[in-house]
């Protein structure tokens, strides 16, 4: 959520510069922004969850053993 938050910031103030090569969009549409950061968020999320249920799924003597 940290990210998310840093990269709206930072965003905010790209738009401004990127202004001029934005056609028929405004760099400050909130729809938008929350578009692609729920999205983002929501593929962190998935992407977590399938890593720590592979972690889950996998038996911690048998790791230690093939080490």
């Amino acid at each position: 959520m940290i990210g998310a938050a840093v990269g709206m910031v930072l965003t905010a103030v790209i738009g401004r510069v990127i202004r001029p090569l934005l056609l028929g969009v405004s760099p400050f549409d909130a729809a938008t922004y929350a578009s692609v950061t729920l999205l983002l968020v929501a593929v962190a999320l998935v992407a977590s969850f399938v890593l720590a249920r592979g972690a889950v799924s996998v038996d911690p003597l048998e790791c230690l053993r093939a080490e």
